[in-house]
């Protein structure tokens, strides 16, 4: 079976069957975090579809426009501006079938809730047998049902619930049928959500490895803020509870600037994060000097031991280059895709990439560099000790960015190691920098003399989200209000 039609079994998956532990899915596609779980306890799609059914409106449009999407991952990439089908856009259509489920609810004698409630039961029927069937045809056992048990219990489960569904829209007497009903899927909702509680305590050496990484990340110190922490494994998690620098997806802001920072090594994922060690000298650009490890090999210089749990961790010091310093190089992006990508990263110690857009403005403060120029056999801690030299002075973090100052003899082109995201403003003493996109990096020109740099960092939209969402809930009590006064 093909990737894509795998993509598709998943989504009815998500749509027929209550959620699935994402890191071990039951079948189809065995660990995914896409939260793809459209399943509406006790009726599942029953009570959109009797909607659909008799109706012909917006909201039917809406519904089933959203439906489509869901099995195109280009109109899926949509909701994340076209970087990838991520499926946490799903709570849209959720909201949508919801809303349609309570005008349904309110006026159950007018839709035809039990045809739609046998479709959805037939429809789910097709679909078990036929991933059983796609099983039966696999090589060897386990190929897409992972887990026989839970996959029979999730549509025995399903199956149960349009059962009632039907049984429950029969009655006649209304506020019978609402009581009813609001117990059964509130008692429906409760069990779901614990059984998949229950399916992620069951990998308990995870959980208590999760655990162990807890208490020791919470012992992690920051030495030097200017520079960055880099892990063996688990790289986005100690970060997250320690409060130290990473380099992983989740050590700084999400923003698209990270994806065009790995393009550089022609790698592209919509969660994870390239493994910077894996590149020679890209690791020590980013600033990692320190590394915790299991293992603390022979000569290495250990800065602290963590014991936690009969585990030990070691925080091992290596040469890397602060966050910020003073370049004398530049290679444009074309130039840099001309070189091995295994030995980009050591390109990038040498000179920072720009856009051949940009070159007219920093042409005069740093001399160009092509392959051609660029010493590979050379010892990196050479030109990581060539950065240290050309460091930004006192270094400092806050809750909003952080800062830094500068005293360099002449005007100066500075690169940080910090993805370019449209929600940093920087200032020099107090006036916006003159900002240059580097690969997703930033370069920023500084004057000569003593200066102040502060990097303030705001989410993108917040304000505009925050205002249009106060005028939405204004305008929603308002309507309602009228709503209530029209029915008196």
């Amino acid at each position: 079976m093909r990737l894509r039609d795998s993509e598709s079994l998943f989504t009815l998956k998500g749509i027929f069957f209550p959620g699935d532990t994402m890191h071990d899915h039951a079948a189809i596609i065995p660990a995914n975090w896409n939260s793809a779980s459209c399943w509406i306890p006790l009726s599942g799609c029953t009570l959109p579809l009797a909607y659909i059914l008799k109706k012909r409106d917006w909201l039917t449009a809406v519904i089933i426009s959203l439906g489509v999407f869901s099995f195109s991952p280009f109109l899926s990439s949509v909701f994340v501006f076209f970087t990838q089908d991520y499926k946490r856009w799903w709570y849209m259509l959720v909201l949508m079938a919801v809303l349609a489920g309570v005008k349904v609810l309110n006026q159950a004698n007018e839709y035809p809730v039990r045809i739609s409630a046998g479709l959805n039961l037939l429809f789910l029927t097709v679909f078990y047998y036929a991933v059983c069937h796609i099983e039966k045809m696999g090589k060897e056992a386990g190929t897409y049902i992972f887990h026989p048990l839970r996959f029979r219990l999730f549509f025995y489960i399903s199956t149960g619930s349009l059962l009632l569904t039907i049984a429950l829209f029969s009655i006649k007497k209304e506020k019978v049928r609402h009581i009813l009903i609001l117990a059964a899927t509130s008692f429906i909702a409760f069990a779901t959500t614990f059984s998949t509680i229950y399916g992620y305590k069951q990998d308990e050496e995870s959980t208590q490895e999760i655990m162990n990484i807890t208490h020791i990340a919470s012992q992690l110190e920051n030495f030097d803020t200017q520079y960055r922490y880099e892990f063996e494994y688990w790289d986005n998690y100690y970060p997250l509870i320690g409060n130290v620098a990473g380099v992983g997806a989740f050590s700084s802001t999400c923003e698209n600037s990270r994806f065009i920072f790995q393009e550089l090594f022609d790698y592209w994922h919509p969660v994870r994060s390239m493994n910077k060690s894996a590149y020679s000298g890209l690791s020590e650009l980013l600033g990692s000097k320190y590394i915790l490890k299991k293992n603390a090999g022979e000569g290495e210089t250990v800065l602290k031991k963590i014991t936690e749990d009969a585990e030990i961790r070691y925080v091992v010091e290596r040469p890397a280059c602060p966050i910020g310093f003073k370049i004398d190089h530049y290679i444009l992006e074309e130039d840099l895709m001309l070189i091995k990508k295994k030995k980009r990263g050591i390109a990038l110690l040498h000179a920072a990439v720009i856009n051949e857009n940009d070159e007219p403005s920093v042409r005069h403060l740093v001399s160009k560099v092509t392959k051609a120029d660029i010493d590979f056999k050379e010892d990196i801690d050479h030109r990581i000790k060539y950065a240290e030299n050309q460091s930004v002075n006192k270094f400092e973090r806050n809750s909003t960015g952080f800062s830094c100052l500068t005293d360099f003899e002449d005007e100066a082109l500075v690169y940080f190691s910090i993805p370019n995201d449209p929600g940093w403003k920087i200032t020099i003493d107090g006036v916006p920098a003159e900002q240059i996109d580097s690969g997703g990096m930033i370069l920023l020109k500084v004057p000569a003399g003593d200066h102040h740099i502060i990097f303030r960092y705001s989410t993108p939209g917040l304000k505009a989200g925050i205002i249009i969402t106060m005028i939405s809930f204004i305008s929603f009590m308002i309507l309602g209000i009228i709503q209530l006064r029209k029915q008196r």
